[in-house]
């Protein structure tokens, strides 16, 4: 199933390339899903924060992780942050009730921006603490009832994983 036009988009947070690592087969992974029928979008964010994975962790895991996101993400659906992006972000800070700062959750939260803006119907994330917390998530969903936009669905990555079996 290569159409794109066939195959349902999914945006993957900057955890669930780590997370792809630490399966084992990062090829298996890419391949299965060039085989399966899904799309994945990706965000300047996203990049960014792979390219700033700690020298600690490796040169090696740096370039692998930055190597199955170019890999997935073409060029045409890696979106930057755009101003409608950035202020659904702000938005959603604004109507989040738990208790990370703006400089905790800016990065995810214009990820979600990111993901509403393009219609990407689910974001694959194991971030239950900001991203994918029950706050934010409400947070999302006021935001994105007063704006007249959807909220993506939150799939763990574990979740994510199997269906590509």
């Amino acid at each position: 199933m290569n159409n794109p036009l066939l195959r349902a988009r999914v945006l993957l947070d900057t955890n669930a390339f780590g997370f792809v690592i630490k399966k084992g087969d990062p090829k298996k992974f890419v391949h299965a899903l060039e085989t399966n029928p899904f799309l994945v979008c990706g965000c300047s964010v996203i990049r960014r924060e792979l390219r700033g994975v700690s020298e600690n962790s490796g040169i090696q895991l740096r370039s692998h992780l930055l190597e199955i996101y170019d890999a997935l993400v073409a060029t045409k659906r890696n979106y930057p942050v755009s101003t409608t992006a950035e202020k659904l972000a702000k938005n959603y800070f604004q109507e989040y009730r738990g208790s990370s700062s703006w400089r905790e959750l800016k990065n995810d939260f214009s990820i979600v921006g990111v993901a509403v803006v393009h219609a990407i119907p689910a974001i694959v994330t194991n971030d239950e603490n900001t991203m994918a917390s029950k706050q934010a998530i409400l947070a999302y969903e006021k935001v994105n009832e007063k704006e007249k936009r959807f909220t993506p669905k939150f799939i763990s990555a574990d979740a994510f994983y199997l269906k590509l079996k």
